[in-house]
């Protein structure tokens, strides 16, 4: 029983790893939550939620894993994911489920499959990292003569066979990810060149001419260029179908009662520790701090380290002394001082604390929904800008919301009244919809139709690229008359001196794989000094903020023999990233072509 007992210990992910491992991490960065590989193997079709090529993504599958991701979150930190954390969530989940159905059905289509010799190989012979992860010493590594014991072991039976499935399903995911890196390739030229990159030094000597030379007072955008700019340029302005909402709102703030109910809580968290229960013990069940999970410890910290009346409390107490309520900016604290000690520069604590946030009691709640369900059945009587007139409430107006939007200015994050926005029709009035901070009523006005936005909403970004666009060529006519005056004899600094505003620089043993100071990374910069001769001057180059002259003082020289000891190391590190690269691009090519039909906003 011993050996199963470290065995669960360490089980904490039994389904779902393989794809985090060999799948999702060259995707989106891990795979969230992991999937649950009966439901994406059944090819079950419940409900609509989402349809890849045909294929569902059920809603009960989403939350199965949004539920796993929640709880790998808690135990992370300690705490709830907050609505903004949450939603970002959602996004990866389902650009995950997603992914791994498209990666299920080109191993389909090209028939992989685990053979029982490979099954065997991973198993017996070259431990495959999905079974070591279950048997690490404290040291983190395989642990051999572990896992042979749970091998000779009855109990481990039902291990294995699980194993054995994990291992039938993610080894097809292996030959297809080897398949797409195959087709990634180093050539030696590539080789040498990041090599090159990575170790030749330069000097330069550079005159920048920034594009801010001319303030905006000074470069004229007339109403008519802006229009001719809008009427030629309309696929750059096109938008997705957008809602528009009116709504009432009102913050969710905790009441002095609510306040009170959490100081009368935490006092009776001392009476209950004060008389003989583990602080713990309190800690791990009471706290909103994520140290509760370490029994509210703090460990050991000086001063500075806390905020004010946490630290004087802290500080001011004997050890083995309870303190508290103390209020600071995160709620009230419950401090135990653990120890004391001298140091240095004087002293520390060792401290645990029991946190209680304060937060709007459910009653606080209930007030401000029944005073938002008022202006709710008044406005589907008589209207909603009557009812808010009636009622003397302020109504606010949203810009055009999209179903990819999370966020509602002046509310934050809010995603209950975007999927509202997306699942009625104009004159519809909500329910009383919350987030973490707000409660509110929203009502549907208008939907904007997919098309170019109106000039009027533009304008100012046009307006702004114009005048841009003109400095930019107002600092190349600059750099050309410069750069004209120039030879290689030139002394540059003495020839930036003589126009206020040009940035002179002498920068030395640069590498070609560094940003050149004040002016940045330009790699077609780099591509001319490689091959120009020594003192050469480069023509002004375009840079993000303006043109820049470069001229070349020295270059180091090629070091064959360090090129081969490096060789092997550059090798690896270019090709794990082309690896990478090529995964990703097969990915993005897969959703390009997929048929997916996104349902979410009908669920969430």
């Amino acid at each position: 029983m011993g050996m199963m007992n470290q065995m669960r210990a360490n089980m904490k992910l039994v389904l779902g790893f393989l794809v985090v491992v060999f799948v999702a991490t060259m995707s989106i960065g891990g795979l969230v939550g992991g999937a649950d590989i009966t439901d994406l193997l059944s090819g079950k079709k419940p409900n609509a939620f989402t349809i890849v090529n045909g294929e569902e993504i059920t809603y009960e599958q989403f939350m199965r894993a949004i539920d796993r991701e929640q709880k790998s979150y808690r135990e992370r930190s300690g705490q709830e994911p907050s609505e903004q954390q949450l939603n970002q969530l959602q996004g990866q989940v389902w650009d995950a489920l997603v992914s791994q159905v498209l990666i299920r059905q080109q191993v389909e289509k090209r028939g992989l499959k685990a053979t029982p010799e490979e099954i065997k190989y991973y198993g017996t012979e070259n431990i495959h990292p999905i079974i070591r992860q279950y048997f690490t010493n404290d040291q983190g590594t395989f642990d051999q003569e572990q896992y042979q014991q749970a091998l000779q072991s009855p109990d481990a039976a039902n291990f294995f066979v699980a194993m054995e499935g994990q291992l039938r399903n993610i080894i097809p995911i292996e030959k297809l990810q080897q398949e797409i890196y195959a087709t990634a390739n180093i050539s030696d030229a590539e080789l040498r060149t990041t090599f090159e990159q990575q170790t030749i030094p330069y000097g330069l000597e550079t005159i920048f001419v920034r594009n801010t030379l001319w303030p905006d007072d000074q470069v004229e955008t007339s109403d008519a260029e802006i229009s001719n700019y809008y009427d030629t340029h309309h696929e750059d302005y096109l938008q997705t179908e957008g809602r528009i909402l009116k709504y009432s709102s009102q913050q969710l703030v905790p009441s002095k009662q609510d306040t009170q109910l959490t100081f009368d809580r935490l006092v009776e968290l001392k009476s209950q520790i004060k008389n003989g229960r583990n602080f713990g013990e309190v800690a791990q069940l009471n706290s909103d701090d994520p140290s509760a999970s370490n029994g509210g410890s703090l460990g050991w910290f000086g001063k500075g380290r806390m905020v004010p009346p946490f630290e004087e409390a802290a500080f001011s107490a004997k050890k083995g002394e309870l303190v508290g309520p103390v209020l600071t900016r995160f709620g009230y604290h419950l401090i135990k001082v653990d120890s004391t000690r001298k140091i240095k520069d004087g002293r520390e604590v060792s401290a645990s604390h029991i946190l209680l946030r304060i937060t709007p009691s459910e009653s606080t709640r209930e007030l401000v929904r029944q005073s938002l369900y008022q202006l709710k059945f008044l406005a589907e009587e008589i209207g909603m800008q009557e009812a808010a007139d009636s009622l003397k409430v302020q109504l606010n107006e949203t810009q055009p919301l999209k179903t990819t939007d999370s966020f509602i200015t002046g509310l934050g994050s809010f995603q209950p009244a975007i999927s509202y926005a997306f699942r009625n029709e104009p004159g519809k009035i909500s329910d009383v919809l919350s987030s973490d901070t707000y409660m509110a009523v929203f009502q549907l006005t208008s939907i904007v139709p997919p098309g170019p936005r109106p000039l009027e909403e533009v304008k100012a970004s046009i307006k702004r690229k114009l005048m841009n666009d003109k400095k930019m060529e107002l600092a190349q006519v600059l750099a050309d008359s410069v750069f004209g005056t120039l030879d290689a004899t030139s002394d540059l600094k003495a020839v930036s001196g003589m126009r206020a505003g040009l940035t002179y620089d002498k920068p030395t043993n640069l590498t070609a794989d560094k940003a050149i100071p004040g002016v940045g990374k330009f790699a077609q910069i780099w591509g001319s000094l490689r091959t120009a001769d020594l003192g050469a001057l480069l023509p002004p180059q375009e840079v993000s903020r303006g043109y820049v002259i470069v001229k070349l003082n020295s270059r180091g020289d090629f070091d064959p023999v360090r090129f081969d000891s490096m060789r092997k190391s550059l090798y690896d590190k270019a090709l794990a990233t082309r690896q990478t690269e090529v995964w990703n691009e097969y990915l993005a090519a897969l959703k390009a072509k997929a048929e997916v039909i996104d349902n979410r906003v009908k669920f969430m």
